[in-house]
């Protein structure tokens, strides 16, 4: 399984640009780890929160994936490296599904069934050449639900299970949500009456919150900020594009839910119709949903692994419902574990199924026992037939394209000669605004904020340079707020793109943040000798007068 899933998702990391705007944060913090810049975040994008670039990660980004990267690009891996060594864990996680569904009491054939039509639905293939946080978070889901009925049957089980879920709060941070799913699931394996009394739960429960305030007395400490403080400010806003406005104001989420309810309302309708044609009619998925109706109700009734089907109900239903409240609906990424549970749950009923009517038929040594056995798998074949063509003739792509041109790395002259012809004027430690702030630290190295939208509002463009404190600004043209203020000296134009240097602000001296230590950019991993020269060596402008330095915590 595990096997199969490389060859198709390899081939396509190596032709294809998987370089998306959180590939690039989580590859940078683990780049700025590293090379001991502190464990922090380059890019800010969540305005105005916070003080100037870096920011800590630990207040937005889920750490795991970030700590994983580090170990190959701290042994010198490329990007390129990279990116296939997080093909290749995504394709073993997703082999882990099969024993995952041995665990909920399913048969050979139907637990290969629930795996393959998870693993290869093209909603997994580019999951998995793209280091997200959902690999990763796949693999700490499929440990909670093998861990589960520890807390029905030992101290020792109960507090294994309570690591495994607190680890995947690292994952992603909704996966703390499991925690419900872990106490509903073993509360109905003992009986109602009897929950209170289960020792291994009241464990699970204790151990679990010591783990998490532990963990955020910890982190306010050391960065003074709560973990994912920051991503607080998404459940605040109708559009990803509005946590880019410098003068939003930031009333708490509380504040913002009692006054805009019917704007919620109306998005998470919406997400809800986007849930439902992913899941059933869409086949980013397989169509997983169909098998999700029979497959929960099965799960929630009594029976032979009941506490891990009833966890895969629960906590697909529940993550469904967490996924209703995100902004932007990734079709991709948020239905993830809804699908995987119901696979998992909807195959366990299609065993369950086939059993039922070996024992009606009275065949259970004969050859038509072993031939309903495999009615699961045969049914997966029906949705793999349709979308496996497409993937195979997507990786065949790929090799040839490798074959001929290489990784993508080679082609790197030739990608971006917007942005990057602008590194040379920036010296190191300086902080850079930009309308593409992803894109500037990737070939910069610098830390980068992103530029607002709402600088023609009054006093937006002051406030900014203030308190962000850029000493160069990359705007997409050239904004009459921009002309007009006395501190920004146009310093090149080319390509669409508009190079500001900001100057000092008259009067005495005010106090400054310190220069940040910048690793070598992103792009350069694992051939930093020679990046200077791949990136632009010869758009290098007259040395400057050195600038005096500033300081920032580094957040070490």
């Amino acid at each position: 399984m595990a096997g199969g899933v490389a060859l198709l998702t390899v081939p396509l990391t190596l032709a294809r640009w998987w370089l998306s705007q959180d590939a690039v944060e989580h590859l940078a913090i683990a780049q700025a780890w590293v090379h001991g810049a502190g464990f922090v975040d380059p890019v800010k994008w969540i305005l105005p929160a916070g003080g100037p670039s870096p920011t800590p990660a630990l207040a937005l980004r889920a750490p795991a994936i970030s700590l994983l990267a580090a170990i190959p690009l701290g042994l010198g891996a490329s990007l390129t490296t990279t990116g296939v060594l997080h093909a290749v864990w995504a394709s073993g996680v997703a082999g882990l599904v099969v024993p995952a569904a041995r665990r909920c009491g399913m048969r050979g054939p139907a637990a290969f069934a629930a795996a393959l039509l998870l693993a290869t639905s093209p909603a997994w293939l580019a999951l998995a050449r793209h280091v997200w946080t959902e690999a990763t978070a796949l693999l700490a889901f499929l440990a909670v639900l093998a861990t589960a009925r520890g807390t029905v049957t030992s101290a020792r089980g109960s507090l294994l299970c309570a690591v495994t879920t607190f680890l995947a709060s690292l994952c992603r941070p909704n996966l703390i949500a499991l925690a419900l799913a872990v106490l509903v699931a073993g509360a109905a394996q003992s009986g109602v009456q009897r929950a209170a009394r289960v020792r291994g739960l009241a464990i699970y429960a204790l151990a679990l919150a010591g783990f998490v305030f532990a963990y955020r007395a910890c982190v306010v400490h050391a960065i003074g900020e709560a973990p994912y403080a920051r991503y607080q400010t998404l459940f605040q806003v109708e559009t990803t594009a509005e946590v880019w406005q410098y003068a939003r104001a930031d009333h708490g989420v509380l504040a913002y839910v009692a006054s805009h309810g019917d704007l919620l309302a109306t998005r998470a309708a919406r997400t809800f119709a986007d849930l439902v044609r992913v899941l059933f009619l869409e086949p980013t998925y397989h169509g997983i949903g169909w098998l999700a109706l029979p497959g929960f109700a099965f799960a929630l009734r009594s029976g032979e692994r009941a506490l891990e089907r009833r966890f895969l109900a629960l906590s697909g239903l529940g993550l469904a419902f967490v996924a209703l409240l995100y902004v932007d609906f990734d079709r991709a990424r948020f239905p993830l574990f809804t699908a995987a549970a119901a696979s998992l749950s909807g195959f366990a009923w299609l065993d369950a199924r086939a059993q039922a009517l070996e024992r009606g038929l009275s065949v259970r040594h004969g050859i038509a026992a072993r031939a309903l056995g495999w009615a699961p798998l045969v049914l997966a074949c029906g949705p793999l037939a349709i979308s496996l063509p497409g993937s195979l003739r997507h990786a065949a792509e790929g090799i040839a394209f490798y074959r001929e041109q290489g990784t993508q790395e080679r082609l790197w002259p030739e990608l971006d000669v917007r942005m990057r012809p602008l590194c040379c004027a920036f010296a190191p430690g300086e902080r850079i605004a930009s309308v593409d702030p992803w894109t500037t630290h990737l070939w910069c190295g610098h830390a980068t904020t992103m530029l607002p939208s709402d600088l023609a509002e009054p006093g937006v463009l002051e406030v900014f340079l203030a308190q962000e404190q850029p000493d160069w600004l990359i705007a997409a043209a050239e904004e009459p707020a921009l002309r007009r203020s006395p501190r920004l000296r146009l310093r090149h134009r080319r390509d669409g793109l508009v190079l500001y240097q900001v100057e000092a602000p008259p009067g005495p001296g005010r106090s400054r943040a310190r220069a940040w230590n910048a690793p070598p950019p992103l792009a350069c991993a694992g051939r930093v000798e020679r990046c200077a020269e791949a990136i632009d060596a010869r758009a290098r402008p007259r040395p400057r007068p050195a600038r005096p330095a500033r300081a920032t915590s580094d957040f070490r």
